[in-house]
């Protein structure tokens, strides 16, 4: 029988630090997100969820509350809530270039996505060079498969990541 979290369940992500904060508002040490597996956190997607940007402004004017004006150390995510795999068990394959397979991890933002950018090739058919990745991501290694479509159309072309 699955879990239901019930109607008045929230996720809670929280901002912690570490190490001094002097008296010119000056941390000397680390700024921590700590997520707790919330998958709407600056979701595009899901109704009631801050946008990215908003969502972004509000940590920034929680971190000022605080008292803190600069950090002079990291700013870290911490994804540790959950350990194990970042697929369901029984997700299907064809399932998780959606956007809705956003991965089982203790900290997700913005349905952890990352944009393809193309370049525009001449010929339909041709496979057009990506040009740009969005976030940057450390360790994305990525295999082109698909050409661009043979008739004039929209192009939507999924991603999709390997299980294990």
């Amino acid at each position: 029988m699955p879990y239901i979290l019930g109607t008045d369940f929230r996720f809670k992500t929280e901002l912690q630090y570490d190490g001094t904060l002097d008296a010119n508002g000056v941390l000397k040490g680390n700024l921590y997100i700590k997520g707790y597996g919330d998958p709407t956190l600056g979701s595009p997607e899901m109704e009631n969820s801050l946008p990215l940007a908003a969502l972004l402004s509000t940590w920034v004017e929680a971190v000022k509350k605080a008292g803190i004006r600069q950090i002079d150390g990291k700013i870290v995510g911490d994804a540790s809530y959950f350990k194990g795999g970042e697929s369901g068990d029984t997700w299907q394959w064809y399932d998780l270039g959606n956007y809705y397979a956003a991965g089982i991890w203790g900290l997700n933002i913005h349905e952890n996505y990352y944009y393809l950018h193309f370049q525009q090739v001449n010929q339909l058919g041709d496979t057009p060079p990506i040009a740009k990745i969005d976030p940057m991501l450390p360790n994305l290694y990525l295999i082109q498969r698909r050409c661009s479509p043979s008739e004039k159309g929209r192009w939507r072309p999924n991603a999709y990541h390997s299980i294990g």
